[in-house]
């Protein structure tokens, strides 16, 4: 294994040379993407403040969108020219492929399926002058968005960004581990970031953080979803607005007033109780979109919760070091009380040559010579143990249990003495 480290660590610095601008590529990547999340986010948010959707304020922001998206789109590609590069590099040293065997160049990216996936996933927003709304007409009655509500809520996907960079931050410490995943044929991704998150004294708090940015980006979706644009005050309505099952909603058999709910702490409120599984009741979905969320809010608390209890009995329970210490002092303590114990068996044995012992019958005497013989034989062996250095028990769980038994005999010879 080492003899392989030491032929192949002339690629480590090339490796590392890589990893490092795949991480500062994700970073830009991560900023451009948040900043236009932040740009969809204040176009809903003059939206639902009435602001007419072609104005020069709404424009304004759109065309910044677009500019950020374009920048996040060119990081996302240097990214992915940094990882095939990488992808090469590391099929050479496991593979022993030549380097110059595929090519790596721009061309290669932009022939990359993944890639453009990615841009079409993360790059969709609205451009400047363009607007329009979506109708959603069912039996539940007539539900108009906004574009800029649709792509905000859209926008909401470029989040995945940060599995990248929390990929690297949970294995920034581990030294060598290019060269360990290679060769040990040990896959150091996503997966195995998350294990040593939850399996660290950090897995707590960094459950706790993912639930509440859960609660926070569903409350807000939650939010958009549940308020239709007939109830905005625009310049031109839409014709349909006036029709009476755009005033009046019918839910689970109820005629409910299509009233709109602007308050974003009723929608926290609403999907923190989802997400619990409690559900008071104070707020309920009215759409069916709300009810498709609400549903996703009661999935994504019942796996947090299930990965916080885990983490936590994970946290309180005994690793075999603690459970050593403990031992050891148990065994220590145990120490302390061999000359109590001595001192009952001596009672003991001062009770069996008394002349009141040779008044007893036979069945009472043979007993009391039976549990005396006991407890004699139990508190040698106990004392057999307490004399042993306690090095001897610092290698191997089995030689943790042997202390843990020596303690039940010490135990024993009290209760019988």
């Amino acid at each position: 294994f080492w003899n392989l480290i030491r032929q192949y660590g002339h690629l480590r610095p090339k490796r590392m040379t890589l990893s490092n601008l795949m991480i500062k590529s994700s970073i830009w990547t991560v900023a451009f993407g948040l900043a236009g999340a932040a740009l969809s986010i204040a176009q809903n948010e003059l939206v639902f403040q009435s602001s007419n959707p072609q104005g020069l304020a709404m424009d304004l922001l759109k065309g910044l969108n677009s500019v950020v998206t374009i920048f996040m789109i060119a990081s996302l590609a240097y990214y992915r020219y940094c990882f095939m590069v990488y992808q090469l590099l590391s099929e050479h040293v496991k593979l022993d492929r030549p380097m110059n065997y595929r090519p790596i160049t721009w061309r290669s990216v932009l022939q990359d399926k993944g890639f453009w996936l990615e841009v079409i996933v993360c790059g969709v927003h609205l451009p400047p002058t363009c607007t329009f709304t979506i109708e959603f007409e069912t039996f539940q009655g007539f539900i108009l968005y906004r574009a800029e509500t649709v792509f905000c809520a859209l926008s909401s996907v470029r989040l995945y960004l940060f599995l990248r960079l929390f990929r690297e931050w949970a294995l920034r410490d581990l030294p060598r581990r290019h060269t360990v995943e290679l060769i040990a044929a040990v896959r150091l991704g996503t997966r195995f970031a998350f294990k040593r998150i939850l399996n660290d004294m950090g897995g707590v708090a960094f459950i706790s953080v993912l639930w509440l940015v859960s609660v926070l980006v569903l409350g807000y979706l939650f939010r958009a979803v549940e308020n239709t644009a007939c109830q905005f005050q625009y310049e031109e309505l839409h014709p349909k607005c006036s029709a009476p099952n755009a005033l009046v909603w019918s839910f689970n058999h109820q005629e409910v007033p299509a009233e709109n709910d602007t308050s974003l702490w009723n929608a926290l409120w609403f999907t923190f109780i989802t997400s619990t599984t409690v559900g008071y009741g104070d707020f309920t979905p009215k759409t069916h979109l709300g009810c498709g969320v609400a549903a996703l809010a009661a999935l994504t608390g019942i796996i947090p919760a299930s990965m916080l209890a885990a983490s936590l009995v994970h946290e309180i329970r005994w690793n075999t070091m603690e459970q050593f210490g403990l031992l050891v002092l148990h065994c220590q303590a145990e120490k302390d009380k061999i000359k109590v114990f001595a001192t009952k068996l001596l009672a003991a044995w001062y009770r069996i040559h008394n002349k009141a012992y040779r008044e007893l019958d036979a069945d009472a005497a043979a007993e009391m010579r039976w549990r005396y013989k006991s407890a004699l034989k139990r508190f040698a062996e106990a004392i057999r143990t307490t004399k042993m250095p306690i090095e001897d028990y610092a290698q191997s769980s089995a030689k943790i249990d042997e202390i843990n038994r020596h303690s039940k005999y010490l135990k024993a010879s009290c209760r019988n003495c």
